[in-house]
């Protein structure tokens, strides 16, 4: 199979947001922020549906009153789609394994990009560079580099497809990055923070604008 060209590269984004939150010790996706930026998710979705690119929201735990929330802030997006995953009490690895089954049964992308709703200090450009390398390297998976790391934020190639949906428990996307040279990295500090605590979320406040 031949590389895809810029002009057929078709991109969707699958945000992941199905966890229970349970360091947390309440869903972290309703967790208000301050100086007016409302709650996570309707902070962080705000900025990765500005891409204008088809967005999956998967959610999981709490998906109702989360849905809820979202659709009371954005009324209308016609990028955004909202999907329940099947399986996500069993891991992230099965979230994501479901998410791309269910992408791939609605559109034909060339790539997938797979972001977590709660590296609030991700960016559009941080995402713009992720999508300009991943046109220029359209074979490999183009991932974040971060303290040493690879990871998500992350775009994986029609070729991937299929190890993400057999991915399964905790294993998430990382997992194939690790183990595979195909890839090209570009630098992304934010992407070491997210929140999986109340005290990481109170740390990262005075970030957030």
């Amino acid at each position: 199979m031949s590389a895809p060209s810029i002009n057929h590269f078709k991109l969707v984004n699958i945000v992941m947001a199905a966890g229970a939150s349970q360091r947390f010790g309440s869903p972290k996706q309703l967790a208000e922020l301050q100086n007016g930026n409302g709650l996570v998710i309707n902070y962080q979705m705000s900025k990765l549906l500005s891409l204008s690119i088809p967005t999956y929201l998967s959610l999981g735990a709490h998906a109702e009153q989360i849905q809820q929330a979202l659709l009371d802030s954005i009324k209308c997006d016609q990028f955004l789609s909202i999907m329940t995953c099947r399986d996500w009490q069993f891991g992230l690895g099965h979230s994501i394994q479901d998410a791309v089954k269910h992408v791939l049964s609605k559109e034909q992308p060339s790539h997938i990009m797979i972001t977590l709703l709660d590296q609030l200090l991700i960016d559009q450009d941080d995402l713009a560079q992720l999508i300009t390398q991943s046109q220029c390297t359209p074979e490999k998976i183009t991932c974040s580099q971060y303290q040493n790391t690879e990871g998500v934020p992350a775009i994986f190639p029609r070729n991937t497809f299929n190890q993400l949906c057999q991915l399964k428990a905790d294993k998430g996307a990382r997992s194939i990055i690790k183990k595979t040279i195909n890839k090209t990295n570009v630098s992304i500090p934010n992407a070491s923070w997210d929140i999986d605590t109340q005290a990481q979320l109170e740390k990262l406040r005075p970030q957030l604008c």
